[in-house]
């Protein structure tokens, strides 16, 4: 049975109603060194930093940065990435369309960055048309992208060619080629947050994985819709195996073999069309 200490209930529950993480036992762990770290940091007491962190965003930026998962690999579901390339060559033709992409819970750049490669070395004639948007709740994760720097763990599914291609070994690590960052803008922030910011029918694929099991259902319930509304009439959703269905009156399978999906091509309830719930959260989601 989970024990929790009563100081550490009340920086839960910000947290949670915040980023709309349902919060499970190995993160309540998490949490609980985290918190007597910054504590100590801070050189206050649990409690006092219980009575700060609902007040203070960047605490509770800093907390939540050490309860979710930063931990990727390059080539991540590659079942997606070739399905994604194979999308975009039917639309290459396309006069003047450009293409937004989001990786909403980017941890430390491998998803973006994978997809980013993906383009340059199956549709090279695209690069300057598409755009790609990383987002975490994690500043450090964010600053750890930007080195463009990985272990050669992260690259273990990288395929040898696009490995030598793309990165050049210094050492234990190995770096990536500007022109594959070119292609990636990061952000800080939740995903509800990007949500507010974006304008309707924006992104050409949104890539949404091993997040959505993290968060409380009501919360992956609007996020879902908030997608519904971003989407462009034929873009691809992408989900982790692991994740959550969306809801079956927006989203329609696209393919079988992989939890890929497009919208549903109905008419769609006023709710969608119009600003999601704000849920009483100032941001919502995490990586």
């Amino acid at each position: 049975m989970k024990r929790v200490a009563i100081p550490l209930v009340g920086i839960e529950a910000a947290i949670s109603h915040k980023y709309g993480l349902h919060m499970n036992e190995t993160m309540s762990r998490s949490l609980d060194t985290a918190a007597s770290h910054l504590a100590d940091q801070l050189e206050i007491s649990l409690t006092e930093l219980a009575r700060r962190v609902p007040l203070r965003d960047d605490l509770l930026a800093r907390l939540v940065a050490q309860v979710t998962i930063t931990d990727s690999h390059f080539g991540r579901h590659p079942e997606q990435l070739e399905l994604f390339s194979e999308w975009l060559r039917e639309r290459s033709d396309l006069p003047g369309r450009s293409f937004e992409i989001w990786s909403a819970g980017c941890a430390q750049g491998e998803e973006p960055y994978s997809i980013a490669i993906t383009v340059l070395e199956r549709l090279p004639q695209l690069a300057r048309r598409v755009h790609i948007l990383a987002s975490d709740v994690s500043q450090a994760a964010i600053d750890s992208a930007k080195t463009m720097k990985y272990s050669n763990w992260a690259l273990r599914r990288l395929e040898p060619n696009s490995r030598k291609k793309y990165l050049r070994q210094t050492g234990n690590e190995s770096r990536l080629h500007p022109d594959v960052a070119k292609l990636v803008h990061f952000e800080c922030e939740s995903i509800q947050w990007r949500v507010r910011l974006s304008a309707p029918k924006r992104f050409d694929a949104i890539f949404f994985r091993n997040v959505g099991i993290y968060l409380k259902e009501e919360v992956l319930f609007e996020i879902h819709r908030a997608f519904a509304r971003l989407m462009k009439d034929d873009a691809l959703l992408l989900q982790a195996p692991s994740d959550p269905l969306p809801d079956r009156e927006l989203f329609v399978r696209f393919a079988e073999h992989t939890p890929a999906f497009k919208l549903r091509m109905v008419a769609k309830p006023a709710a969608v069309q119009s600003q999601p719930k704000a849920l009483g959260l100032k941001s919502a989601a995490v990586e």
